[in-house]
């Protein structure tokens, strides 16, 4: 018989009753708030009343201004980062490639612009409809772009990346600066939150080098991103897949 990796299970009533984390929550060292959004989960209603529901497994720190990587780097906001200057709890979501959007929660006090990404998570309840929002992409200009597939798209693929992942749980740019613990949580791009979830066992924990951030130098190289070992739902596995020898 084939056996089956265990998992924390999740309670039943987690995404019909989502508590959302506190402010205290965020306003801790950015790693720890890294590696504590791991089983947390993201629940998003859509304006029809459909819940959207996933479990984090994937996450990147990114700590300015000394950190090359972070958008903050530097020090000095811009338009697209002011938020990033926030009290921990905001979202920072922003585009990329013009294409692909990035959700991001800030981090630690006001004044210290730090941010974490969510890079992947584990789709857990409206997943026709995470995957009905995944057969389009959005083009230059906002257009939608209809994806052709030969094959349905896996449940673990849905939330696979942060660009996936927004598109999933349709967040997009509406959603940058939003607080998520405002009660009630709601802003003109509709309800989201991200409620407390069972994590992850220590043990099931990996940290290890961030991605495509090579123009960063040294920073490059910081195991700032935290993820779940064995979850199929993680954007790339870790160690890399060896290329096959001929």
């Amino acid at each position: 018989m084939k056996r089956t990796r265990r998992t924390n299970a999740i309670p039943t009533h987690a995404c019909r009753d989502p508590v959302p984390l506190p402010r205290d929550f965020y306003l801790r060292n950015t790693l720890t708030v890294a590696r504590s959004l791991l089983g947390c989960l993201l629940v998003r209603d859509l304006p029809d009343g459909t819940r959207l529901c996933a479990r984090i497994v994937e996450t990147e720190a990114y700590i300015g201004p000394e950190d090359r990587a972070a958008h903050s780097c530097g020090g000095r906001p811009t338009e697209r980062t002011r938020v990033m200057w926030a009290a921990g709890g905001h979202l920072y979501v922003y585009r990329i490639y013009g294409v692909f959007s990035c959700l991001n929660v800030v981090s630690h006090t006001e004044g210290n612009p730090e941010a974490v990404l969510i890079r992947a998570a584990e789709p857990l309840q409206g997943l026709e409809r995470m995957r009905d929002h995944r057969s389009f992409r959005r083009g230059r200009g906002g257009l939608r772009v209809p994806i052709v597939r030969h094959h349905p798209l896996a449940d673990a693929a849905l939330c696979r990346g942060p660009g996936c992942l927004c598109d999933a749980l349709a967040v997009d740019e509406a959603f940058n600066g939003h607080d998520l613990c405002r009660n009630p949580p709601e802003s003109a791009a509709g309800h989201f939150v991200i409620a407390a979830g069972p994590p992850p066992a220590d043990a099931d924990i990996l940290a290890v080098p961030r991605v495509n951030v090579a123009y960063a130098g040294a920073a490059a190289a910081y195991p700032w991103r935290f993820l779940v070992r064995g979850n199929p739902c993680v954007s790339s596995h870790y160690p890399p897949r060896k290329e096959k020898t001929p």
